[in-house]
C-alpha cells in the first residue's frame, strides 16, 4: 500500500515539475517572440526543453527497475539492477540543475532585483546559488557512484545526510522561492488555443 501511494505521491510531483518546464519554456519562447531576449537563450532553452522532459521522465526508472533484480541488458552489456535504479536520481538531479540554470538565465536577462536585494547582488547571489547546487549535487552523485564503483563510499555519515539536506534545500526550496519572486513581480501569462483553417 504505502509503495504504491508513494509510487503516486511522485508520479504527481514528476508531472509537476514536468508543468513547471513546459511552463518555463512557454514563457521564454513568448520572451523570445517578443524580441525580450535573443536566438543565445531561445535555441538552448528550446534544446534543454527536451534533456529536462526526458531527465524527469527517467525518474520512474526507481520504480520500473528493482534493486533486487537480475542485471539489466543495455546495447549489448550488462549494467547491475541497483545502478539502472539509481539512474533515475541522477537524472532528476541533473533535470533540477538545468532548471535552476534557466531560472538564472531568467533572473540576468529580466533583471529584476529579489526582495531587499539590487540587481547586481541578485546576479551574484544567483551564480553562487547554482555553483553551490553543481558543488553538492556532484557530491551526492560522486558518493553513489563510489558504492557503485569500489563498494565503498568515498565519505561517510553525517556528510552523505548533510548533503542531502543542502541539496534539498538547493534544490527543491530554492526553485520554490525563485518562482513565488517570478508570479509577484511578472504580469500573469496568458495562453490562448487557436484553431486556424
Amino acid at each position: 500500500f504505502f509503495s504504491s501511494l508513494n509510487q503516486l505521491s511522485t508520479t504527481t510531483n514528476t508531472k509537476q515539475i514536468k508543468s513547471y518546464i513546459i511552463v518555463n519554456y512557454l514563457q521564454i519562447k513568448n520572451d523570445f517572440e517578443n524580441q525580450r531576449i535573443g536566438t543565445k537563450i531561445y535555441k538552448p532553452a528550446s534544446i534543454l526543453l527536451w534533456v529536462k522532459l526526458l531527465f524527469v521522465a527517467w525518474f520512474r526508472m526507481i520504480f520500473v527497475v528493482s534493486v533486487t533484480q537480475e542485471p539489466i541488458s543495455i546495447f549489448g552489456t550488462e549494467i547491475p539492477a541497483v545502478v539502472g535504479h539509481t539512474l533515475g536520481f541522477f537524472g532528476m538531479q541533473f533535470a533540477l540543475i538545468l532548471i535552476a540554470f534557466e531560472d538564472i538565465v531568467y533572473i540576468f536577462y529580466k533583471e529584476i532585483p529579489m526582495w531587499p536585494m539590487s540587481v547586481k547582488t541578485t546576479k551574484n547571489m544567483s551564480v553562487l546559488y547554482l555553483v553551490l547546487l553543481i558543488i553538492v549535487t556532484a557530491l551526492k552523485i560522486s558518493w553513489a557512484s563510489s558504492i557503485f564503483v569500489s563498494g565503498i563510499p568515498w565519505f561517510v555519515d553525517p556528510w552523505p545526510h548533510i548533503l542531502d539536506r543542502v541539496w534539498l534545500v538547493l534544490a527543491a526550496v530554492m526553485p520554490f522561492l525563485f518562482a513565488i519572486h517570478g508570479v509577484k513581480n511578472e504580469p500573469p501569462m496568458v495562453i490562448t488555443v487557436l484553431n486556424e483553417e
